[in-house]
Parts: C-alpha cells; sequence; structure tokens
C-alpha cells in the first residue's frame, strides 16, 4: 500500500488509502477518500488535517513567496529585482507568470536571471526606482533555476 503524509498541529503522520468513491462532487469539487491511520498518528476524530502531496513542477523558474509579488498593468504580475547602485540597491519591477500558486509560495517565470535578488517581502511601501539599503538575510530570496 501507498503511504500518504498528512499534517496537523501535532505534526506529520502517515497514512494509507483504504477507498475513494471517485464521485466528484459538484459544489465543492472533491472526492470522499477514506485513509487508514497508524495508531501512534496521534490524529483524533475530527480534526482538521492536510495531505501532503509532492509537486513537481516541469518548467523553468523559480518559487517566490507569495508576498513578493506586485500587481503590475493589465492583469500582470511583477517582482521588484534589487539592482546594486553604488552601496545600495535601485528596485526595478519586473514582470512574471505565475505557473503554480500554493498558499505561501508561487512559481513564477519570467524576466528574472539566475541569482537576482528579489525583494520578497514588504512590497506596499516602496516604488519601482526606489533606492533601498540591503540588509541581507530578511525580505529577499535569491532567484535559482
Amino acid at each position: 500500500m501507498t503511504a500518504y503524509t498528512f499534517r496537523s498541529d501535532m505534526g506529520a503522520f502517515e497514512a494509507s488509502l483504504r477507498a475513494s468513491t471517485g464521485i466528484v462532487d459538484r459544489q465543492t469539487r472533491t472526492v470522499t477518500a477514506v485513509f487508514d491511520l497508524a495508531e501512534n498518528s496521534g490524529a483524533v476524530a475530527g480534526q482538521v488535517v492536510r495531505l501532503s502531496v509532492p509537486l513537481n513542477v516541469d518548467a523553468r523558474g523559480f518559487w517566490v513567496p507569495v508576498s513578493a509579488l506586485v500587481e503590475s498593468r493589465r492583469g500582470l504580475w511583477s517582482v521588484y529585482v534589487l539592482q546594486p547602485e553604488g552601496g545600495d540597491y535601485r528596485l526595478e519591477a519586473r514582470v512574471v507568470e505565475t505557473v503554480r500558486v500554493e498558499t505561501e509560495r508561487v512559481f513564477v517565470r519570467g524576466a528574472v536571471s539566475e541569482g537576482e535578488l528579489i525583494l520578497s517581502g514588504g512590497i506596499g511601501r516602496v516604488t519601482p526606482g526606489q533606492l533601498v539599503a540591503f540588509r541581507g538575510g530578511r525580505g529577499q530570496t535569491q532567484a535559482s533555476e
């Protein structure tokens, strides 16, 4: 049997699929499934848990926090890239395409090169072209493919 990983407030645990109705509920767009939990799972009846499904995105791009996305023109999205200028950085908006959206992160591709620094938070307090100081670590992420 295939083991599936679930996450709860108590941590992660595994369960195996016993049965699935295979019928999609038209209103909720869900399928009912029954899993057998190990006795030491710590889960109790009625508790909300989340099924962790590994996802491989077969596309060029990179993950950024949702907080890094900036609404752009004509329904597009952008990220702010930190361009070195003297001892500071100038913010440059770059258009990106959202390939996959999850709760806290987004897989994007677009006009960002590998290794460029991306502002990942506080986007509501800055504007393109603004000069900022980089303190390192927090509030940025590095593009990688």
